[in-house]
């Protein structure tokens, strides 16, 4: 199995997205523009798509980051 396609969003409270990554291996620092952003609740949707046999799946989840520091 190898993903061919990866999208990580995460949204703050009024929906306006702060940060998208498309390479796996980079995730959100918790900034947004070069500044810290304040504790709360982030929405995220993570979307990708795998290769399987010749086969391609795409799957996504979402849920809520909850950024305590």
């Amino acid at each position: 199995c190898s993903l061919s396609y990866y999208e990580l969003s995460v949204f703050n409270r009024w929906g306006e997205i702060i940060f998208k990554g498309v390479n796996i291996n980079q995730g959100w620092d918790g900034t947004y523009k070069g500044e810290i952003v304040q504790d709360g609740l982030y929405y995220y949707i993570v979307s990708y798509r795998k290769d399987v046999l010749n086969l391609t799946v795409w799957e996504y989840g979402s849920g809520y980051i909850e950024l305590i520091r």
